[in-house]
């Protein structure tokens, strides 16, 4: 049997959802779950070969969301996978309110033109830093177990652009002009890229839950569960940056090497 651990803020909702629907569970595999609010993902810190919050405040919470368990104990398991915690392509379409590159066949409107070779540093500098990396320099400063790490999923369409907040990364932007499958496959390559570097594996969102580059198709994300109408914008993009049930499915296929129809 391999021991499971995973790691992961709100969007290891939608992996646990999809493990308990395609049964992932023994003979084959042992799962345990740990997670906490994002923001306080940054304050984990190595304490021997376990894994615990900075504060007794930070190792409740941690507790409240994993079990009872306060710190996770390296040694207890055989691989690591650690879901969301800002792994996501918004930080790359983000770069994109400012900067584009060569091959992307959309119109500048203003932002500054890199070589491709430049975007991708960019974009693999800023992957790179994300809390997801840092958890994984901690886990693999002690043991050099398979760590995977799974990105956040790509927002699911449905809401407007027009109520999107002006801090929301310009998803829309790129899709209008037509630059939203050259920006996956930059992270896509990023992905790869660190994943060859580090030794470990990157998964990207899933290809078969596209709407097109840059969104998912609503059906794969919360949108599709919730009543939005009437909901406050800030539910409903809640909702739509995450994946469910269905998209934790074939997810969880992924993350374990299971094929099985969609």
């Amino acid at each position: 049997m391999t021991k499971f651990c995973l790691i992961g803020d709100s969007h290891l909702g939608a992996l646990g959802a999809g493990i308990a629907a395609i049964d992932i569970s023994a003979p084959d595999y042992e799962t345990t779950f740990f997670s906490m609010h994002a923001r306080n993902f940054p304050a984990l810190q190595m304490k021997g070969r376990e894994l615990e919050g900075a504060t007794d405040e930070l190792r409740r919470e941690f507790a409240a969301f994993s079990g009872g368990r306060e710190s996770i104990e390296l040694d207890l398991y055989d691989a690591f996978v650690i879901v969301g915690q800002g792994l996501s392509i918004g930080h790359l379409v983000d770069l994109y309110r400012d900067y584009c590159c060569d091959s992307m066949p959309g119109p500048q409107r203003g932002r500054y033109l890199l070589s491709d070779a430049c975007y991708i540093s960019a974009s693999e500098r800023i992957i790179g830093s994300v809390n997801a990396m840092k958890i994984g320099r901690l886990i693999r400063s002690v043991t050099d177990k398979p760590i995977t790490f799974v990105a956040a999923p790509n927002p699911g369409s449905g809401v407007p652009e027009s109520e999107m907040p002006p801090e929301f990364p310009p998803f829309y932007t790129a899709v209008e002009c037509g630059d939203a499958e050259s920006i996956a496959m930059i992270f896509r390559a990023v992905c790869a890229r660190i994943a060859k570097a580090k030794d470990v594996r990157i998964i990207p969102p899933i290809d078969e839950a596209a709407e097109n580059g840059l969104f998912n198709r609503q059906e794969f994300s919360l949108l599709a569960e919730r009543d939005a109408e009437g909901a406050p914008l800030s539910d409903r993009i809640g909702a739509m940056v995450h994946g469910n049930g269905r998209y934790g499915a074939m997810l969880a296929r992924v993350v374990f090497d299971r094929e099985a129809p969609l």
